[in-house]
């Protein structure tokens, strides 16, 4: 082989090379733009997800703490109506004594709750 073809092979090859290190290159560079992507996307989606639970959430301790209120209101009115049994009346004593433990999932002492309303005998409550 002459000098000239020894020099232009080389030139090839080193051209070759450099062409095949530039398309390696280029493939992890759009490989990593394109997990980049993605992995933005799945933080998105996440954030979005999040964003709802705790709106969700949110709305639900709103619930809650109206509820409370509306508890807080109802025992007021039954231990008024407990303070003055003879003025409520006994029908009005176990309408609020249902109304205040019913409604917000709240489960009542079994003992009292069996003594008062589960005997039928509520006006035990109207004679205190």
């Amino acid at each position: 082989m002459t000098e000239a073809r020894r020099r232009q092979s080389w030139g090839i090859l080193v051209v070759e090379m450099v062409v095949i290190v530039v398309s390696i290159l280029l493939a992890f560079s759009l490989e990593s733009w394109r997990d980049d992507r993605e992995g933005e996307e799945r933080q998105e989606a996440m954030r979005a997800a999040m964003r709802a639970d705790f709106a969700s959430t949110l709305t639900y301790l709103g619930q809650l703490i109206e509820a409370g209120d509306t508890l807080v209101a109802r025992s007021a009115r039954l231990l008024e109506g407990l303070d003055r049994p003879a003025e409520t009346g006994a029908d009005s004593l176990q309408a609020l004594f249902g109304a205040t433990l019913r409604p917000v999932g709240r489960v009542p002492l079994p003992p009292s709750y069996r003594a008062v309303m589960g005997t039928g005998e509520f006006r035990i409550l109207a004679g205190c």
